[in-house]
């Protein structure tokens, strides 16, 4: 993820967090407070030093639990050399949730032989207890790049027990030659009562003689869930074709997929498409859903979408929208009012829906489902 298009997606970004943050006392009365954070260590930072500039710094923490949105640069340029380092993050901790977005950015550039320091970081570092047990869903991506001068850059995620023992980890650094890794970050499983801890990072730091001049870059968008999960019933390909798995390849993360072919579409903005509907059941009382699907498709090109069936419309209503490649991508799509989706008895229907605008071959594109998840609350 360049940061371009991170800067892109960050006003929404930051208007879920303003609202999730806005409703956790509602939210709260009815749902309990499944998540109760203990302890929390997010912060951002920018260092620069660049003889004989001299040096400079800047850097923000987040004083409570509740909404972070900060972002700091720094940027010193004399005698034909320049330094600068940009570190930003928004993240929110909810009842159900932790949703956090983070960036930083490290330049350095000189035509003198000149050791330079450009130090960038964004972390976010919660410890928290869970009321009860509960099934989670871990998504989203991290990613880094820079080649020389940076000497160290990548981005992780890690969820831990109050033990420090690892549930989950994952990390990523730049290629080889600098080039941008990206990874898409998608765990789930279900969580005993007790303590544990959320750690998402990013870093680049250059710490080298210049030349060679460069950057480098490090993200994470990380959204962590917890809550009750659905029960499935059944599937049926309203759009296209069935080509191979059954509802079970459909519920687990194992690389065994509901396959579909698809057909050609109705609109202009969609003339080839995948539409399946899946029946399940959730909690009766469910105030929030939190949906998670995992899917690709063979086309480099096109877009899903997550719909809930509306009972009081007596249609389909979307909650979300996303790129699809053919590399698996796991979206979370959290808090979602459940009062129009869940029936008195709790049952519902997820519509998933893929599109594409040209495809390679007369037969269109194929879909692959690996995993829907929806917990509940």
């Amino acid at each position: 993820m360049t940061r371009q298009l991170y800067n892109a997606v960050r006003g929404a970004a930051v208007a879920l967090a303003v609202a999730i943050s806005a409703v956790v006392g509602s939210v709260a009365e009815g749902l309990g407070q499944a998540l109760t954070p203990v302890a929390q260590d997010r912060d951002i930072g920018a260092f620069v030093i660049v003889p004989p500039c001299g040096s400079d710094s800047d850097s923000s923490v987040a004083p409570d639990f509740g909404l972070f949105d900060d972002e700091v640069f720094v940027k010193l340029a004399c005698d034909d050399s320049f330094g600068s380092a940009f570190a930003e993050q928004t993240s929110s901790i909810a009842t159900t949730s932790i949703l956090a977005r983070g960036a930083t950015e490290s330049e350095a550039m000189s035509i003198h032989s000149n050791v330079i320091h450009a130090i960038s970081n964004s972390t976010c570092d919660i410890t928290f207890d869970l009321d009860a047990q509960r099934s989670f869903d871990l998504t989203g991506v991290i990613s880094a790049a820079g080649q020389a001068p940076v000497v160290l850059g990548g981005a992780s995620v890690r969820l831990l027990r109050g033990d420090g023992g690892i549930v989950f980890e994952q990390g990523v650094e730049p290629g080889n030659d600098g080039e941008l890794v990206s990874e898409d970050v998608c765990a789930h499983g279900i969580l005993q009562a007790g303590r544990y801890r959320l750690q998402v990072s990013a870093a680049t730091v250059i710490d080298s003689t210049v030349p060679p001049s460069g950057s480098g870059t490090s993200q994470f968008d990380i959204t962590f869930v917890v809550g009750a999960p659905a029960a499935w019933d059944d599937f049926d390909v309203v759009h296209g074709t069935h080509v191979a798995g059954d509802l079970s390849d459909l519920l687990d993360s194992d690389n065994e997929y509901l396959i579909a072919n698809s057909m050609f579409g109705f609109t202009a903005n969609e003339p080839n498409i995948v539409t399946i509907d899946v029946a399940g059941n959730t909690l009766e009382t469910a105030e929030e859903l939190h949906c998670t699907i995992e899917a690709h498709i063979n086309h480099p090109a096109g877009s899903g979408r997550m719909l809930l069936f509306d009972h009081d419309a007596g249609r389909f209503v979307s909650i979300g929208a996303f790129p699809m490649g053919p590399q698996d991508r796991c979206i979370t799509i959290p808090h979602v009012d459940s009062s129009r989706f869940v029936e008195d008895d709790g049952g519902m229907i997820v519509r998933l829906r893929a599109s594409v605008l040209a495809t390679f071959s007369a037969t269109g594109f194929r879909w692959h489902g690996d995993r829907l998840g929806v917990l509940a609350d």
